[in-house]
């Protein structure tokens, strides 16, 4: 028997004056999997993602995160569902180090307030310290232990997309949405997300990634989705994907073959 979905995307519909950017969307993400995201430019794929996580209000439709409705909930809210994303392009403090940096995404774990930390309670050095190991942990999950200290606009940007990666993971999430990690990677960079992405998933994390790079896509992912104008017009495997003609026209134009 097939496990229940994790997220449940139901005729999800995002107007934008008259552009319609996610028209009826509805597909189901379930637990362990990476299921990809793929179409043209302008497909609806980054509004998708931030209906999921409260950025916009849709005009219709329903959200679903293990049976817990979303829709109308602030990002902070979603976040505390164990909820995480990256962003297409890099948001980051860049004068703060790299391990600051991910431990401003552990907000979901943090129990002391203000006060606490003006009078350095014993509390507070104690979540303090904690996060700071879960932050340490989580860059060396990709990589980037040995740049810890480092500010972190001096990365360059492979780099920075793992830091943004690794602070999304600080925060423990049970559903990871990825906007274009590998974007600006070389070949083996974006291989090693690749198996770096399949290793959260033996782990517990379900993934659901916006990508361009068709070969990653085709090798990493479980399911596929593709939208075009903001609708879903095929869902499968890869190699379903690949064979459908519907996909090839409006997205692959045939330029992904069953080597790629």
């Amino acid at each position: 028997m097939k496990a229940s979905p994790v997220l449940e995307i139901s005729n999800l519909e995002k107007a934008f004056g008259g552009v319609t950017a996610v028209k009826s969307a509805s597909f189901n993400v379930y637990p362990g999997e990476i299921c990809s995201i793929v179409g043209p430019n302008g497909a609806g794929k980054t509004t998708l993602i931030n209906l999921i996580t409260g950025v916009y209000p849709p005009n219709a439709g329903r959200v679903f995160f293990k049976g817990h409705d979303l829709v109308g909930l602030p990002p902070h809210r979603i976040v505390s569902h164990r909820i995480a994303r990256t962003f297409q392009n890099v948001r980051m403090f860049g004068n703060m180090s790299v391990i600051e940096n991910v431990m401003t995404g552990s907000h979901r774990l943090v129990t002391h307030g203000l006060l606490d930390v003006v009078l350095s309670l014993p509390k507070a050095r104690k979540e303090e310290q904690t996060i700071r190991e879960k932050s340490m942990r989580a860059l060396e999950l990709v990589g980037l232990a040995d740049r810890a200290k480092q500010r972190a606009d001096l990365l360059p940007l492979g780099l920075q997309k793992l830091l943004e990666l690794a602070r999304s993971l600080v925060s423990e999430p049970e559903l990871l949405l990825l906007d274009e990690p590998a974007a600006g990677l070389n070949d083996a960079e974006t291989e090693a997300l690749g198996q770096l992405l399949k290793g959260f998933c033996s782990q517990g994390i379900t993934i659901l990634l916006i990508e361009h790079n068709m070969p990653l896509v085709m090798t990493i992912s479980d399911r596929v989705v593709v939208l075009n104008y903001g609708e879903v017009i095929a869902e499968g495997t890869p190699l379903e994907i690949r064979a459908n003609p519907a996909v090839v026209a409006a997205y692959l134009g045939g330029g992904v073959r069953a080597s790629d």
